[in-house]
């Protein structure tokens, strides 16, 4: 009975615990920009609140009203001026004041395109049908025109002002964000 006993209790301190052993791999930390690392799970007007390199551009969002426009349905495709590309604009810091909102607006619209474009899309569509560029309609009702050179996507508005997409294909739950390094001015 004895040797009972003891068998008992060596199976049962060697049966498995709900506890983590030393194989279980550690957890992924969070990651600290979710704008970049959520992969989707955020809208667009969620990602721009919570980035770093946006934070001209959350605010100048909500002021305007289009931060509830991009936490909508969509799809959208954002090309989302980073606040180094708001400083290079002679307009600043005149723009992001009261008096200007409805100018912001345009601007702001003017970065906004219906759809879901990734930079796969445009090199398909210029493959397919044999063109440098694609022309894309944004809410100002306006032309934004993307081109490539080497390795680099180019955004050209229709005054000629250029910027580069520095960061492309961002992932949302309502479209895609292209932040770029420059403001883009309607006519």
């Amino acid at each position: 009975m004895k040797k009972l006993w003891i068998l008992a209790l060596l199976v049962w301190g060697c049966a498995p615990t709900q506890s983590p052993s030393r194989s279980t791999p550690p957890s992924t930390p969070k990651p600290e920009t979710p704008s970049i690392a959520a992969g989707g799970r955020t809208n667009i007007g969620e990602q721009t609140s919570q980035s770093s390199s946006h934070s001209i551009l959350a605010k100048s969002l909500k002021e305007t009203g289009f931060v509830n426009t991009l936490k909508g349905a969509g799809p959208f495709t954002f090309f989302a001026p980073t606040d180094s590309a708001f400083y290079k604009s002679d307009e600043m810091p005149a723009l992001t004041q009261p008096p200007q909102v409805n100018k912001l607006r345009k601007i702001l619209a003017y970065h906004i395109v219906p759809g879901r474009w990734y930079t796969e899309n445009f090199q398909h569509m210029m493959e397919d049908k044999g063109i440098s560029r694609v022309e894309l309609k944004t809410m100002a009702a306006q032309v934004l025109t993307i081109t490539r050179q080497d390795t680099l996507w180019i955004v050209t508005d229709a005054n000629g002002n250029r910027a580069t997409i520095i960061e492309a294909n961002l992932k949302r739950t309502n479209g895609v964000v292209h932040s770029i390094n420059a403001l883009m001015e309607p006519k």
